[in-house]
């Protein structure tokens, strides 16, 4: 897909699906689309799924850079896992978050990525300003985020009033108890929470910690899984 057919209809798109595939989908191919992101200043929900492909930085910061002008957005999924993304990339994408104010719904994959502290905590820094969130999804399995980005994840979560159903994946990352309990503070006062999924598999999580986190979380209505 080429960039130039945004320009005809970016007035009236509203949904838009991106999904490359293949190692011969890379940051040039990739970054032509992200850059007629910035036309699409009607649209609502926005997919773009990279997982698998041989991007890196320059195509998710030409995503991220794009995220301004997309002031209507109330879905957004951005899915880099097993690509080159790293801790750049996240940065931008996590700086201009704050211009989606009416996004409800946040998918980001980056599992497998060269992502570590640096992303991860610019990204939940920066969630903390979507004060309409209703669902959320952080992956990032196998990076090398640690304690420090689950705290600053964790320290935002608190401000979701109307958040509904969290999915957050450290697994095979190394988060330990205190990032753990950063995140069971930072969920345990949300009343309107229906759904909550913690993976901490093969991380420094301590079985107790887990349980405890069980224990804190559980409330009637709210489906509680930590692992």
């Amino acid at each position: 897909m080429n960039s130039d057919i945004f320009e005809r209809v970016g007035h009236r798109l509203l949904k838009l699906s991106v999904v490359g595939r293949g190692r011969e989908c890379g940051d040039p191919e990739a970054a032509s689309v992200a850059r007629g992101l910035s036309t699409l200043m009607a649209l609502q929900a926005l997919v773009f799924d990279l997982q698998g492909t041989q991007v890196g930085d320059i195509a998710a910061i030409t995503i991220g850079n794009s995220l301004h002008q997309l002031k209507e957005l109330t879905e957004i999924t951005l899915s880099f896992e097993n690509t080159n993304v790293g801790d750049a990339a996240a940065v931008c994408i996590g700086s201009n978050l704050h211009f989606l104010k009416q996004l409800q719904t946040i998918h980001m994959y980056f599992g497998a990525t060269k992502m570590g502290d640096t992303g991860a905590v610019a990204i939940g820094n920066n969630l903390q300003k979507l004060e309409k969130l209703r669902k959320t999804t952080l992956h990032f399995h196998g990076t090398n985020v640690s304690d420090y980005s689950a705290v600053a994840i964790g320290n935002s979560l608190q401000n979701f009033e109307k958040l509904q159903n969290i999915r957050l994946g450290f697994g095979e990352t190394k988060v330990g108890d205190a990032g753990a309990v950063a995140i069971g503070n930072g969920l345990q006062d949300l009343k309107e929470l229906q759904e909550i999924d913690l993976d901490f598999e093969s991380t420094a999580v301590t079985t107790e910690q887990k349980n405890s986190l069980k224990k804190q979380l559980h409330k009637p209505g709210v489906h509680v899984d930590v692992r």
